[in-house]
């Protein structure tokens, strides 16, 4: 063939109205409404045609039959800020059916970092990888460095409060002064300039649980400003759950922005007051105020191991954290304020005696600790499990970001309460991770493999607790709604080609506690932004992700 030939040819193809076209797929649409038999055609990053499509028309051409055509789920709830710059292939999210993730949660944010903060952002921030670089400063900076990186998924970022108080005031314990405020809502108003769709907030966690609620409020009237929302990890989710929850919505109504309640299933020792906040919620939105929530469908939680200490062991960073756990008097001071501790369910198992409950889940320095409950760890080496945490994290002070634990802390009725609720989505709060690469080795809650296929098997398919359409509209319109997405979250001509096609039949997860690492199976294709990273259950490893705009 010659090449005049050859160029003629390569038009016909490029001239074609579709370049793929999906044929017989059940079209689940994400508005919640039944699903039904349709041909899907994609032109570029754009669904291009809903109906009946001629083969012809189309460069490729792949029969779905018996397979649902989905948005692309959003992840509401992800930690994954800094592994995606270790791995950009997202590849435990992609074969899960995320297309997007929300990242920035609970208070821990890309950026801002702060000028001459890099070694105090590393000890605080969740995914941090040894060897990762961190030289950005502001928010703007760190998403350049996720644009220059590329991604195989979307990313609609929020901006941490806790991120921005380290920046500004450290992990100091004090409110800040009226310089310091300013300094933190200029960073703030900076962020939402940048494309920041929100802020959020990690009450429990230092440096932003020494925060009171003025503080908040007056962050979150710049976030207004510029029509984001305020995304929040309460102060205590259980003992003092109904008050937590009670701060939340007086920060919104104050502020006047929509408020989104970060993992809305209480916990122990909390269990069954999700009652009472759901009728609060419910209330909340009869007044006028936007509020929702998220949730993933594990029984056991899991969270950074230095979460467990007081606010105030943290102040000046990890030198001084490891200072003070070496001093036998502030040591004794630290157990102490930890048995008072109620704000966090991991502590509160081990003060009702629980220790055998809460789980090494990651710990670098000590794998012999993994998979192992603190009860056990007390008893081989002679102490108490309050000495046990503290001994694992003075050893893992180098890295003191990356241990995380886990613990049966749900209550089963209060995840169906959340779940069953009109405004609840899915967030798997979890990070990016992979079985090969960088992050082969690191170990994380089964969520991270497994949230969103597991909705289809267990809840689904085996307990008929939800529909198929429901489940996929807490997974794809529900989130963008919230993100203000307006070419997002639904499968309709005109909408960007985020879409997943897998096998309702037998998507199922496959991460364990004890191996977590293992990919979900069912999802046959997933395009973002029109471009296949799977295809036929296969990894493409491409990079077509976007940093989203705030609309």
């Amino acid at each position: 063939m010659n090449a005049r030939r050859i160029n003629e040819e390569v038009k016909k193809e490029k001239d074609k109205e579709f370049d793929t076209v999906f044929k017989n797929g059940i079209v689940i649409n994400g508005t919640g409404n039944p699903g039904f038999k349709a041909d899907i055609g994609i032109k570029g990053d754009t669904i291009k045609r809903i109906g009946s499509i001629d083969p012809s028309r189309a460069n490729s051409v792949i029969d779905v039959s018996g397979e649902v055509i989905s948005p692309g789920f959003i992840d509401v709830h992800s930690h994954s800020d800094l592994t995606l710059l270790v791995d950009p292939r997202a590849r435990n999210a992609i074969k899960q059916g995320v297309t997007t993730d929300v990242i920035g949660n609970c208070g821990f944010s890309g950026g801002p970092v702060g000028e001459g903060k890099e070694e105090l952002y590393k000890d605080y921030m969740i995914g941090y990888q040894p060897g990762l670089v961190i030289d950005w400063v502001s928010f703007g900076d760190y998403l350049d460095k996720l644009r220059e990186k590329g991604t195989a998924i979307n990313v609609a970022p929020l901006v941490g409060h806790g991120t921005i108080r380290l920046a500004v005031m450290g992990f100091d314990i004090h409110q800040p002064t009226k310089e310091n405020l300013t300094k933190m809502k200029g960073m703030v108003k900076e962020a939402m300039q940048e494309g920041a769709f929100g802020i959020s907030t990690g009450l429990i966690y230092p440096p932003g649980s020494s925060a009171d609620t003025e503080e908040v409020i007056e962050l979150c009237k710049v976030v207004a400003n510029y029509g984001g929302f305020y995304n929040t990890h309460v102060r205590n989710e259980g003992s003092n759950l109904i008050e937590s929850v009670e701060e939340a919505i007086r920060i919104s109504k104050t502020a006047n922005l929509p408020l989104h309640l970060s993992h809305h299933h209480c916990k122990f020792p909390g269990l069954g007051k999700n009652k009472g906040t759901l009728m609060m919620v419910d209330e909340a939105i009869e007044n006028g105020l936007e509020v929702s929530m998220d949730l993933h469908t594990y029984m056991m939680g899991n969270t950074p191991l230095f979460g467990l200490l007081p606010y105030w062991a943290f102040e000046g960073g990890k030198e001084d954290l490891a200072r003070r756990l070496k001093d036998k008097k502030i040591r004794q001071r630290i157990k102490e304020d930890m048995r008072k501790n109620t704000g966090n369910a991991m502590i509160e198992q081990l003060n009702y005696g629980y220790a055998n409950k809460v789980i090494v889940e990651n710990a670098p320095n000590n794998p012999e600790f993994e998979n192992r409950d603190f009860g056990d760890i007390a008893r081989e080496k002679g102490t108490d499990p309050f000495d046990a945490v503290i001994d694992i994290l003075l050893s893992e002070i180098s890295n003191v970001s990356s241990v995380y634990i886990r613990a049966w802390i749900y209550g089963k009725e209060d995840l169906y309460n959340v779940l069953q609720h009109h405004t609840s989505m899915i967030g798997a709060d979890g990070v990016i991770g992979a079985t090969d690469g960088p992050l082969a080795g690191f170990r994380f809650h089964p969520r991270t493999y497994g949230t969103f296929p597991r909705l289809f098997r267990k809840f689904v398919r085996e307990e008929k607790f939800l529909t198929i359409e429901e489940t996929v509209r807490k997974m794809t319109s529900c989130p963008a709604q919230l993100l203000r997405l307006k070419d997002r979250g639904l499968v309709l001509e005109g909408m960007k080609a985020d879409i997943v096609i897998f096998n309702p039949k037998t998507i199922t997860d496959k991460s364990t506690y004890e191996n977590p690492n293992q990919y979900a199976e069912g999802v046959e294709h997933v395009l973002v932004n029109g471009k296949f990273v799977i295809k036929e259950g296969d990894f493409t490893d491409k990079l077509p992700g976007a940093i989203l705009q705030r609309q």
